[in-house]
């Protein structure tokens, strides 16, 4: 990229394929995909016990074009949520990390926090998606993020807010945002704790993955 930029600096005309290829390089450089972490993010507790295993010691494996266009397009929205919220409430997000006091290899970062000091998760997601959340309520994995930041981060609530990134306007009025509130669960998040606990256990003994969840990753 270095060579890309001093050649745009000299003036010289780039052409349309070549812009779009400099432009699909900055992206993916820029997506804010990890392809490897040495922690278990309280993001993915929800996920399958045995991903999370492989994905601590062999990281995510091959990312592609819409691994990362998913993850930039993330970012975009949240970014853009988090500059309505500081126009709300008047001030400036700052980044918060927590960590569970049992290991700090498990791991959450807060997108936002109010005044009030209400916990504020922002999510977006695909039109189906805004659809089953309007009919069932947040998503389990959102959930289940949001319980450990509850119970990590020292919050008595948290707040998801989605937004649609596709919408049939043919379908819905106004805009595509949807906020759902979630409390403390003790017994959830009891549950989660020692699901990041088991998971980095087997990370710890050397004794092989946990078992498969999900149905998926068995083999």
């Amino acid at each position: 990229m270095t060579e890309t930029r001093e050649h745009y600096l000299t003036g010289v005309h780039y052409s349309a394929i070549d812009l779009k290829r400099d432009l699909a390089a900055a992206l993916i450089a820029n997506s804010g995909l990890e392809q490897h972490r040495r922690y278990i993010g309280m993001s993915g507790i929800g996920r399958c016990p045995r991903l999370l295993y492989r994905q601590y010691l062999d990281g995510r494996g091959d990312l592609t074009d819409q691994h990362h266009w998913n993850c930039w397009l993330g970012y975009l929205f949240e970014g853009g949520v988090v500059a309505l919220l500081d126009g709300i409430f008047g001030i400036e997000r700052r980044p918060l990390e927590i960590m569970a006091p049992f290991d700090p290899r498990f791991v959450g970062h807060i997108d936002y926090q109010t005044p009030a000091g209400d916990l504020i998760e922002i999510k977006s997601t695909s039109w189906r998606g805004f659809k089953s959340v309007i009919a069932h309520g947040g998503k389990r994995a959102h959930r289940a993020q949001v319980q450990m930041y509850l119970r990590h981060g020292g919050f008595e609530r948290g707040l998801l807010v989605y937004v649609a990134r596709d919408v049939p306007w043919d379908e819905w009025n106004g805009l595509p945002m949807w906020v759902v509130e979630e409390r403390p669960d003790d017994r959830w998040a009891d549950s989660l704790d020692r699901k990041a606990q088991m998971i980095l256990g087997h990370v710890d003994q050397g004794d092989g993955p946990p078992a498969c969840t999900c149905g998926r990753c068995e083999k």
